[in-house]
C-alpha cells in the first residue's frame, strides 16, 4: 500500500524520560531507519517482474508442478488486476478468488 510499514507512535515524546516537544526538533531515530529500509526494499520490489519470478520458480520446483501447474490452468481465464496474475478457479478449490 501507500502507508509506511512502520508507523512510529513518538514513545520517546509520551515514556518516562519525554520532555517539552521542542525538546525533538528531529524525526525519530528509529523511524528514519525504519523509512530507509522500507525506500530501500521497495526499490529492490519495483526491479522484479512477474515474468521473472515465474522464470525462477520454474528453474527451482521440481518439475512435477510445472505439469501440475499447466494442467490446472489450461483453459481457465486468465487476468491481470493491481499488477497481479489471477487465474479462475471452480468454487470447489480452497483458494481465494477474485469476485466476479
Amino acid at each position: 500500500g501507500t502507508q509506511p510499514a512502520f508507523r512510529c507512535t513518538e514513545i520517546r515524546k509520551r515514556g518516562p524520560c519525554a520532555l517539552e516537544p521542542s525538546a525533538y526538533p528531529r524525526p525519530c531515530g528509529i523511524n528514519a531507519a525504519m523509512l530507509r529500509a522500507e525506500d530501500a526494499y521497495r526499490a529492490a520490489l519495483r526491479q522484479e517482474t512477474l515474468a521473472k519470478v515465474t522464470a525462477e520458480f520454474v528453474a527451482r520446483a521440481d518439475p512435477r508442478i510445472g505439469k501440475i501447474l499447466v494442467k490446472e490452468i489450461a483453459g481457465r481465464p486468465v487476468f491481470v488486476e493491481d499488477d497481479r496474475f489471477h487465474v479462475r478457479f471452480p468454487a470447489a478449490y480452497s483458494v481465494s478468488r477474485p469476485s466476479a
